[in-house]
């Protein structure tokens, strides 16, 4: 099955900017484009699909810091910051309103729409060990999850189906991270997940998961996900959180590190001539090289 021409155009989610707009319109066509659509729809593919885990690892951040403060009780009320400006981390570390339990060992965490572009619940299974012990293995499921993909012009809703879950795990120093037949669908049934599995290893640097032992860091990412349309590739990426001066939360920038990304299976080879592109990062994320097509481009 050829993969629709539009929908790589569609998923336009950036990290950094890459555009296959022309200058005007006697402009020729940007040759490294088509690289760059199938590198910015793999991009939102594995967003998503790391979504789940990315709640799972910021509440280990929140609950580690709650132990580093001696807190015993109310540890998801964990404060930062000097005295006369402290403020709930569980604030900075997650979109405003969410809401999050504790029952048992289980932590629920509920995001609420208009705060960021996703909604519903995520459930974070920790059989009591912090995500840090050695053997860790904590379990991250959802219910009802939806996230919202705009290209610019409107926005679709996808679903995610419920009854799937991501592992992490304790790993040597660092953490494991799978994903398993992670699928996601709009109202009128049109898939954007199709299936995303994928396994990662992340390393932060630090010396504990501890939002203040983090929050400085550079973490490195390895690891490679992919469903029945495109494939993701991470080979020593850099990255960092930075604050928003708007919202006060934390953002992700890449600052280093290779992507490659591929269409998997068929594809329209009138549309893209090859069907994998290579993104490196470098100058602390100011700059990158693209590869595609047996042509370089550095931006």
């Amino acid at each position: 099955m050829k993969m629709k021409k539009g929908l790589l155009a569609w998923l336009l989610i950036l990290p950094i900017a890459l555009t296959a707009c022309l200058d005007d319109s006697n402009s020729e066509p940007d040759p490294m484009g088509p690289g760059i659509s199938i590198y910015n729809s793999a991009r939102v593919k594995n967003q998503l699909a790391l979504l789940p885990a990315d709640a799972g690892i910021r509440l280990a951040m929140l609950l580690a810091e709650a132990e580093k403060q001696g807190l015993t009780e109310n540890q998801l009320d964990v404060k930062i910051g000097s005295s006369d400006s402290e403020v709930l981390l569980r604030e900075k570390l997650f979109p405003n309103g969410t809401v999050i339990t504790q029952t048992g060992t289980k932590y629920t965490l509920v995001f609420r729409r208009g705060a960021s572009y996703y909604e519903g619940t995520v459930e974070v299974e920790t059989n009591g060990v912090a995500l840090s012990e050695d053997s860790a293995e904590w379990t991250v499921a959802t219910s009802g999850l939806k996230a919202d993909v705009s290209n610019g012009f409107n926005a679709v809703t996808y679903t995610y189906a419920d009854g799937e879950t991501t592992t992490i795990s304790e790993n040597m120093g660092g953490y494991g991270i799978e994903l398993s037949g992670i699928d996601l669908v709009s109202s009128d049934s049109m898939p954007l997940l199709s299936g995303w599995s994928g396994n990662y290893t992340l390393m932060t640097g630090a010396s504990s998961l501890a939002y203040s032992d983090c929050r400085e860091m550079e973490f490195k990412m390895n690891g490679k996900g992919r469903d029945s349309a495109l494939s993701w590739q991470v080979t020593n990426v850099n990255y960092k959180s930075v604050e928003n001066t708007l919202t006060g939360q934390r953002d992700i920038i890449i600052l280093s590190g290779a992507v490659d990304c591929a269409l998997v299976g068929d594809y329209d080879t009138e549309v893209y001539p090859s069907p994998s592109v290579r993104v490196v990062f470098s100058n602390n994320g100011q700059s990158y090289t693209i590869t595609y097509n047996g042509m370089v481009s550095q931006r």
